[in-house]
C-alpha cells in the first residue's frame, strides 16, 4: 500500500495571503486602463502583475468576469464614446487613438458593443441631449 505524500498540502488562506492575492487586480486594471491603445500585450500585463499570462488570463477571467482583452475593449469603447460626444473629433482619429486598426475596425467593435455605429450612437444621444435641454423651464 502506497502511502499519501504529505509534503504538497495547501497552505492555508490566512488574511494577509487572501490580500496578498488580490492586489494584482487594481494594479492589472491599473496597467490596462493606462494604455487604452493596446501597446501594451497580455504577457507584458501579467509579466508586471508577477504572473504566468495563462494563470493572468485565467485568473483575470475568474475575478473580473471578462477576459483582460474584453475588458480593454470595453473601457475603449466607454473612453470613444466621451470623446464622440464631448470633442470634436472624427471617428478615424478616435479609432487609431484607441489602437484600432482603422475606422471600420473601431465601428465594427463599437457596433458589437453599444449596438450601433460610433456615427449613429454620436447623433442620437446628441440629439436627445438637446432635445431634453431646449425644454422651457428645464435645467441640466
Amino acid at each position: 500500500m502506497k502511502t499519501p505524500n504529505t509534503s504538497t498540502k495547501r497552505v492555508p488562506r490566512t488574511p494577509d495571503r487572501l490580500s496578498a492575492q488580490n492586489t494584482w487586480v487594481p494594479l492589472a486594471l491599473h496597467i490596462l486602463a493606462a494604455d487604452l491603445a493596446g501597446e501594451l500585450g497580455i504577457a507584458e500585463v501579467a509579466a508586471r502583475v508577477c504572473m504566468s499570462k495563462a494563470h493572468f488570463f485565467s485568473a483575470f477571467r475568474k475575478r473580473v468576469g471578462q477576459t483582460p482583452h474584453q475588458w480593454r475593449l470595453r473601457q475603449r469603447i466607454s473612453a470613444a464614446q466621451n470623446e464622440l460626444l464631448n470633442l470634436p473629433t472624427t471617428t478615424s482619429e478616435i479609432a487609431l487613438k484607441y489602437g484600432f486598426s482603422d475606422q471600420a475596425h473601431f465601428t465594427r467593435a463599437f457596433k458589437r458593443i453599444v449596438g450601433e455605429t460610433p456615427s449613429s450612437w454620436r447623433s442620437r444621444v446628441r440629439a436627445t441631449h438637446f432635445n431634453i435641454s431646449a425644454e422651457p423651464g428645464r435645467t441640466l
